[in-house]
């Protein structure tokens, strides 16, 4: 009698999880003969054509074994399971404000400790995307954003993962006015100042995320004598060059943050003479 012929076909390759569907071709054999050996944990199988999952990378040799009245014979196939990319990665800060006028955008810096990984694509949540292995990102509008990352390793094997955190994009919204400050009768200071070194000889804000501004200054009697659309510029107590006397002055404020949020606040403030202040 003839020996058995048997063909498992051709090696097989891909990704985890890995479901291959086997098939052979077979002369001169008793019908349900096929004994398989999938070269995983001991798995076996039976029928001309089974299918396996490969849940784990690694490289298998898969045997067949079939009988017929000349015999026994066996072919052997390899099956080879890539892992995907082991995808991580984080950011910082994750809280920023939102960029304006006054305010420099804030970029969110990404880091990735992907491994396995050979191309990269990040989806910010806001409709932006980057293929760069570890971008910064500028958010343009409030609201909270979940990233994504794409990875694909050398042997094109993809993973996705979205961080549970999410980018949380604020506009800042801070408008606080003290309720005196003193002035120096040895005659009117710049206006202007340097909002991280407040001048307490000068009436003004400590102010954040501020998108437009109107500050007006009132006497006693409702006369408007000082006005500031400038959030750096605030009142030094002289009204054309001349100061004014010692009293309390009544103000009020219209701003918009970068947020689109408005704001309308009036309180007094007590203006105090005092010479030689510094």
């Amino acid at each position: 009698p003839p020996i058995p012929e048997i063909d498992i076909a051709d090696d097989v390759s891909g990704c985890v999880p890995l479901k291959v569907q086997f098939t052979s071709t077979t002369k001169y054999i008793y019908e349900n003969s096929y004994s398989w050996d999938f070269g995983y944990a001991g798995q076996t199988g039976t029928g001309a054509a089974p299918s396996f999952m490969y849940t784990e990378p690694g490289t298998y040799i898969v045997k067949l074994v079939v009988e017929g009245d000349g015999g026994l014979n066996w072919d052997y196939k390899k099956i080879t399971v890539f892992s995907k990319p082991g995808i991580d990665f984080t950011f910082a800060p994750g809280l920023v404000l939102e960029g304006s006028s006054t305010e420099d955008d804030t970029p969110v810096q990404f880091f990735n400790s992907t491994m396995l990984g050979n191309e990269y694509l990040w989806q910010f949540g806001d409709g932006l995307s980057s293929t760069d292995k570890e971008p910064s990102h500028i958010y343009q509008d409030t609201g909270r954003y979940f990233v994504t990352l794409i990875a694909t390793s050398l042997e094109g094997c993809v993973d996705t993962l979205t961080n549970p955190i999410p980018v949380i994009v604020e506009g800042a919204r801070k408008m606080d006015f003290p309720n005196a400050f003193v002035v120096d009768p040895g005659g009117p200071i710049d206006e202007y100042y340097d909002p991280s070194k407040p001048d307490k000889r000068i009436f003004r804000p400590v102010a954040e995320g501020v998108e437009k501004y109107r500050l007006e200054i009132y006497n006693r009697w409702g006369e408007l004598i000082y006005v500031s659309e400038d959030v750096n510029k605030g009142w030094n107590g002289y009204v054309n060059g001349k100061i004014v006397k010692q009293d309390v002055y009544i103000w009020r404020v219209t701003a918009t943050f970068t947020d689109g949020r408005p704001l309308v606040k009036a309180g007094d403030v007590t203006l105090l003479i005092s010479p030689g202040t510094e």
